[in-house]
C-alpha cells in the first residue's frame, strides 16, 4: 500500500500564483488604511490638545494658547504636523508639547486664515479669542482621506471627515 502524503510540484506552484494574486489586491488596500489611520490619529490628537487648551483657560482662569511648534519651547508659524505647544499666556509656561507627527512627512497640512500664525487662544470663559473667524479649518490630508478639525462660533472644536482636496 503506497500512501502519497505532501503536494505536488503543481499544486504548490497554484497555491503560490493564487496568493500572489490575492496579495497584489491586498497590499494597496492596506496601504490606504495606513494612510487613513494616521491622518485620523493626527486629527484626533489635535483635537484632544485643542479641547486639553479650553479646559485649561476654564479651570487656570486665564487665556491659553495652542500653537505650532517646530521647537517645543515657542509658537513658530508653521504647521501642526510639525509639532505644537500649549501655553499660559500670563506667564509663558509651557503645559504641553507635542512633537511631530507619525507619516507628517508625507501629510498634507493646510491651515486656513491665520491659525498657523497666531494659534488657538482660549479665553477663561471657554470662548475663543475670536482673532481668527470661528469656522476655520486645520485640514491634514494623505492619500484619498483628509479629516478638516473645524470650530462652531463659540470655539468647540470637532472632527469631520471629508473628501481629499483636488
Amino acid at each position: 500500500m503506497n500512501k502519497n502524503c505532501g503536494f505536488t510540484l503543481v499544486e504548490l506552484l497554484i497555491t503560490i500564483l493564487i496568493l500572489s494574486i490575492m496579495l497584489t489586491f491586498a497590499v494597496p488596500s492596506f496601504k490606504e488604511t495606513i494612510d487613513k489611520n494616521q491622518v485620523l490619529v493626527a486629527a484626533n490628537d489635535l483635537l484632544a490638545d485643542i479641547r486639553l487648551a479650553r479646559n485649561e483657560a476654564i479651570i487656570q482662569n486665564t487665556p491659553i494658547t495652542l500653537c505650532s511648534s517646530t521647537n517645543g519651547t515657542s509658537c513658530t508659524a508653521t504647521y501642526f504636523s510639525k509639532g505644537w505647544i500649549i501655553l499660559r499666556n500670563s506667564d509663558n509656561i509651557i503645559l504641553s508639547v507635542r512633537g511631530k507627527l507619525s507619516g507628517a512627512d508625507q501629510m498634507q497640512n493646510l491651515d486656513t486664515g491665520d491659525i498657523h500664525s497666531s494659534g488657538i487662544t482660549y479665553l477663561p470663559s471657554g470662548r475663543r479669542n475670536q482673532v481668527s473667524s470661528p469656522g476655520e479649518l486645520i485640514i491634514f490630508e494623505k492619500g484619498n482621506y483628509a479629516y478638516w478639525i473645524k470650530f462652531t462660533p463659540i470655539g468647540t472644536p470637532y472632527v469631520t471627515q471629508e473628501n481629499a482636496l483636488m
